[in-house]
Parts: C-alpha cells; structure tokens; sequence
C-alpha cells in the first residue's frame, strides 16, 4: 500500500525542556486577586486543558505543580473562575501526596496543585475532574524513579477532512521512521490505550530511560480502516523531563471510493430467450390456452380442437379409459401415444373414436363414448370455471406470461461486499438475496411476490472475485451462479400464483372446478357404457393427473442446473467526507445463462447500489 504525505503539513516538531521547580504559582486564593464565588453558565462549553506538562517524571521527595485551566469553548477559551476541580491519585503511588484535593480556579480559569514524590519507584496518574455537567476530566501522567528517566508528551497535527478516529500512538525505541510502515508496524513499546478519539487529544509516554533514539507513530481510523499515519524519530528522553512532540498525520492512499457492503437491485433481461426448463413450464400452460372452438367443437381451419381450458383438462380425463396414437399391435396397457401431447385432444375432431384403430379403450365403449361426452365434458368444465373465473382462457394466458417473465424480465436483489484492497484488486462477494414478480390473480388484478432465493433451496447464490476501481469508475469481472431455472419457476408457481388462486396445488385447483360425480352420471346416461360411478372415478384420476401433470411439468427439467454469468460496470457516486461512496449508479450487467440441458442464451441488465 502507498502512503500519501500532505505537503501542507510541516515536519514533526521536537520540544525539550529543562524541569524548574514550580515558583509562585496561583493556587485559586491569592490575596491580590480575589477569586469571585462560582457560577455555572447554562450556555458555557467547559473544559480543562493542562498548563504544565501532563507528563511529569520526579527523582524521590521531589516536588511539581500540576496546574490545568478552566475555559470556556463558546468564549474563545475564556476562563472560568471559581470552580471547584477535584484532584485525585489513581493507582499505587508510592508514598507520593497532593497538597490540596479541591482548589478552586483563579480569575484566569487556573488551579494548582503541588505533588511531592515519595520514596519508592511509581508510576500513576493524578486526575482533575471538574464540576458536575461541567466537562470531562483529564490525568497528568507521572513517574517516581531513582533512576534517570524522563517523558514523552504526544500531540498530532492533521489538516485533511476525513473524520478520524480510534487514533493509536505507538513507542519504538532504536527505530527510525523509515523502517516503520503503517500496513507493517513492529511491536511497539508502548501503546496509548484506550485510543484517543479525536486528533486534538494528548497523550504521554512515562518512566522512560534517558536516550536519544525513540520513535513515536500514531495511526488513525475511519471506521474499521486504518486512513491516515504519521512517524516521528531521533526523540531525545531527558532526566525528569517531557520531551513534547507533534505528529503531522498524512491520508493513506486509499483505493476506494467503493467499500463495504451495497445492497443491489438488478434488472436482467434474457433477451426473449427462455431456459428450456421455463420454455417447458410455458408451453404447457400456453396448452391451457391454445383451442378457441366455441362449444367445444372442431376448428379445423384454424387447427382449435375444442374450447380451453375445458379441453386440455378433458384429455386427461379421456386417458383414463382410452390411449390413442398407438403403433399396430399395442393395446391400451402399452400404448406408445408416439403423437399425443399433454392437453390435446385433436383425435376427436379427426378421428370416429367408436372405430379408430389407432385408439385403444380400456373397456367396450372407453373411446367411442368420447365421441358425444367429449363436447359436454368440456362445457361443464368450462362453465363452472366460470364461476371462479369469468376470464379463464385469460387468466391461464397471464400464468403463463408471468412464469416467462419472471425469468425473461427478472428483478433480482442482491448484495455486493466490498473490502479493503488495492486499485486493480479488491476483495469482492456478491450475494444474490431476493427476488421480485409481478403476478395476476384469478380476476387479473396485479400482485407484488417478493421471496427469499435461499427458499427456493438453489445451490450457490454466492461467488467471490476482485473488481477494480480507477476514479470513479468500477469494474466488475464475470463471476459465476449456479442456479436451477425450472426449481425457481416451480416456486414462483407454487407459492406465488396458486396461493393467489387459493389453492395448494393444481389438482387441489381443479378439483374445486370439476363437479366428477356429475360427469360420471352424464356419460352414462348417455353411453350406458360402464356405470355412473366408473366415469366418476375416471374423472378424479384424471383430473388428478391434469394437476399433477401440471405441477412437475411447471418445474420443468427440475434436476436440470443452470449457470448465471454476469460481469458489470457502475460509477462510485454520493462520494461522502470519508472518500467512500454511498451509492453506485449507472450500473450496466452483460453476461450468458445455460443449462446443463443444452441451452444457453445472452443476459442484459441494469443494476443500481446504496450503502447497507
């Protein structure tokens, strides 16, 4: 990873300073200047700031004033006179003491306290907590040693515009700034923790032996990423002394601006080209919708043999008791029906069914009988639909146009995660999460389905890879899905159109339109072949097949898999404070869809992004 150093940032600044004992420092009751009682200020922004070093390093017995002010932020640092801080030891101090616990601040905002060493090796901190609601408080840093150590005070310089944050110095020692990288930093000596929240906050490193060979870096975040570095060297320790310091920060160099994780709504069109395992689902139903002969007569002009949806049921009826399209020498066991398809029932309008050799009944009269039921059959079916469906035709024609929508137009939701890498390489993972449908009900009004991929129980709606990123412009290579068009169109059938029917099934569907007992009566009373109950249970395994037929045929070539291959384009916009995009915009998807069967076909899309 580069690093990019902002030139308008000057050199670390290196301070060191001879320790001098304290001498007439105000400690809140001079005599000369009367301190007035304390008044909180409702609109005042206070804060304690240090006046002496917060780091301090004392031989034993030796002594310091801790002096700090009282400001207010709303009034150009104005000081605040008169308030009561509460000094306070935190940690094990050695036999050390404070000569006062509660000063109150001067006419300037300022307070002292005098600490004096006591005789053992400590390091601690000396707290100042300022009133109630008043601020936060700060804790000078102080070392008690007999042996010659000093202090590193630590503020940072930054003048870019990210937002840092979680900002971390470190401590080296025997190290110069350019054997320290931010990506490849060495275990430190020392470490600020917790980090410092913001750029204007201090540190210090305490207790350090006297030497001229420190280093001090400190790294800033914006949010999990490390965004800006800075390095400081040849720090020189002195004998019971702060050596002050200021670390210039500078803004890595950042691949972005696309990070993190877009949730994708995709367009994609298959160019009018479907699966074959949805070309199979379609055609059946279009089966549903296909003969117009009014009464459920013969069209042969037009090739419609009888009226739908009456008539694709009604030849699954007649399969029960009569197998047609059979090869010399078959009977109704083992006829081959080498030319018969699901729902047709075009030998009734071109063949005498009661001679037709190439039919074969079940029982005397299984295929002559269709010669006068078939019409009534038809008509029944049809009327009752009628009832539950004014449009049938119309509603089996919109089944069959959203099923081929669903995948010819699909609208897919996804999620693409971002990670941190290079300019030509990051870390990418594209999820696909959801999709959208639109579909009729039975009276043709218009219905959102929206489901979860992951129920559709496909084998990979995930895939890896790396796009890059140069300005604003964002490549996406191919990656591949794999997914099962027939199982989707299964469930989109299943779950999102027959729910809207009010049905669990198609059998269940049909069922409810078909009144067997009815039909059976009917065919006998006019054919006399059989009895009334035979047909009756003729018509229930049939239109139990219908359903059944229908349902793994809306499958498709349910075991068939399939691939989805996209590779896509987008611009990185609304780019925020932080180089990172919160939108992707002019998205554009090329890629190819197949099947194991065989067919394959180009994908086209649109596809737009916002920040999870």
């Amino acid at each position: 990873m580069k690093w990019r150093i902002l030139s308008s940032i000057l050199s670390a600044s290196l301070v060191v300073g001879i320790a001098a004992p304290g001498c007439g420092s105000d400690d809140g009751n001079s005599e000369e200047t009367p301190t007035p009682p304390f008044k909180p200020d409702p609109n005042a922004a206070p804060k304690l700031v240090f006046v002496t070093n917060q780091s301090q390093t004392l031989s034993f017995e030796k002594s310091v004033d801790l002096t700090v002010r009282y400001v207010d932020g709303n009034k150009n640092d104005a000081g605040i006179a008169g308030a009561p801080l509460d000094y306070a030891i935190v940690g094990e101090s050695g036999g050390s003491k404070l000569s006062a616990m509660q000063p109150r601040t001067n006419a300037n905002g300022e307070a002292t306290v005098t600490l004096t060493a006591g005789k053992q090796n400590a390091t601690f901190q000396v707290s100042v907590t300022p009133p109630t609601n008043g601020g936060a408080p700060i804790s000078f840093q102080v070392a008690v040693s007999d042996k010659p150590i000093g202090s590193i005070g630590v503020s940072m310089a930054y003048l870019g515009e990210l937002k840092l944050e979680n900002l971390v110095p470190s401590l080296y020692q025997g190290v110069t700034c350019d054997k320290l990288k931010a990506d490849d930093l060495p275990t430190p000596i020392m470490t600020t923790s917790p980090a410092l929240a913001t750029v204007n906050d201090t540190t210090a490193f305490v207790a350090l032996n006297v030497a001229k060979d420190y280093a001090v870096t400190v790294t800033a975040k914006v949010g999990p990423n490390i965004r800006a570095f800075g390095c400081v060297d040849n720090i020189e320790v002195v004998q019971s002394d702060e050596t002050k310091i200021k670390v210039p920060l500078a803004d890595l160099e950042w691949p972005g601006p696309v990070l993190g994780t877009y949730d994708l709504t995709n367009l994609l069109d298959f160019g009018g080209t479907l699966p074959e395992s949805v070309e199979l689902a379609v055609t059946i139903l279009d089966e549903l919708t296909d003969d117009h002969a009014p009464n459920g007569g013969c069209d042969m002009a037009n090739e419609w043999y009888g009226e739908d949806p009456g008539a694709f049921i009604t030849d699954f009826l007649m399969r029960q008791t009569c197998h047609w399209e059979c090869k010399p020498g078959e009977d109704f066991d083992n006829c081959s029906q080498i030319n018969h398809g699901w729902g047709d029932i075009g030998a009734v309008c071109q063949q005498n069914m009661t001679s037709w050799d190439g039919g074969k009944p079940r029982f005397f009269g299984g295929c002559g009988a269709w010669e006068t039921a078939a019409p009534f059959v038809q008509n029944q079916i049809n009327d009752l639909m009628k009832q539950y469906i004014p449009e049938g035709v119309l509603a089996f024609a919109n089944m069959a146009g959203d099923l081929a929508r669903a995948i010819n137009k699909a609208k897919i939701y996804s999620q693409l995660n971002v990670q941190q890498g290079s300019d030509t390489a990051q870390p990418m993972t594209h999820r696909l999460v959801e999709m959208e449908v639109l579909l009729h009900d039975l009276k043709g009004k218009e219905h959102i389905y929206k489901f979860n991929l992951a129920d559709v129980g496909l084998k990979s709606l995930q895939t890896n890879a790396n796009l890059s990123v140069d300005g604003i412009k964002v490549t996406i290579p191919e990656h591949e899905f794999k997914l099962s068009y027939g199982k989707l169109i299964q469930y989109i059938y299943l779950h999102g159109l027959l729910p809207l029917f009010g049905y669990t099934s198609t059998a269940d569907m049909i069922q409810h339109w078909v009144n067997c007992t009815a039909v059976g009566q009917w065919i006998f009373d006019k054919t006399g072949f059989a009895s009334a109950q035979d047909w009756a249970q003729y018509c229930t395994m049939g239109i139990t097949l219908a359903g059944d037929t229908l349902d793994s045929q809306i499958s498709g070539f349910i075991k068939s898999e399939g691939t989805l291959k996209l590779q896509g384009t987008c611009d990185a916009t609304d780019i925020d404070i932080n180089n990172i995009a919160q939108t992707l915009s002019n998205g554009k998807w090329l890629g190819q869809w197949g099947e194991d069967a065989g067919s394959v076909g180009n994908v086209s899309g649109t596809f737009t992004g916002k920040q999870h």
